[in-house]
């Protein structure tokens, strides 16, 4: 019976460090999610995000995070990325082409019945103590989308 509780603890133990291994990105230097207002998100609904002022000198990659559920009617969600390097007030804009679901049909984002997805954007010089600020919002045929459930900005410092 002892042995049985052992094997238990060490079976837990070891499952606890790989989810702490797994969990942690030493390199993530912000990551946020904002919701949509409403039933879905409105054209006119812009998510912003304010990354605080950055600790060192470097590349960063950043990159969109999408959540959705199945109520989201479309194979693919178009989205316009605004960034503004401060002080600066330097404005770059693109749009995000993100492929929801495969030509099979499939969701190509992990989960069951909320999927999420990450798409990566472009690399950016940083310098210590600067600050960006993104503006979201999507460009789609329809006023309001369903099931679109966040929105987030990863930006990890790009070591390579």
């Amino acid at each position: 019976m002892r042995s049985t509780y052992t094997l238990l603890y060490i079976c837990g133990l070891f499952l606890g460090v790989l989810l702490m291994l797994t969990a942690c990105h030493e390199d993530t230097v912000y990551h946020h999610f904002e919701q949509p207002s409403g039933d879905g998100w409105d054209r006119s609904d812009t998510l912003r995000f304010e990354v605080p002022s950055i600790a060192a000198d470097g590349n960063y990659q950043v990159a969109l995070h999408v959540r959705t559920d199945v109520s989201y009617p479309y194979r693919n969600l178009s989205v316009v990325v605004e960034q503004t390097l401060m002080p600066q007030q330097q404005v770059r804009r693109d749009t995000v082409n993100c492929q929801l679901v495969d030509k099979r049909g499939m969701r190509t984002g992990s989960g069951v019945s909320q999927f999420q997805y990450s798409f990566p954007m472009r690399q950016f010089l940083l310098h210590k103590k600067q600050t960006v600020r993104f503006a979201v919002f999507h460009c789609m045929k329809l006023e309001v989308l369903p099931g679109v459930m966040d929105v987030g900005i990863r930006i990890s410092d790009d070591k390579k």
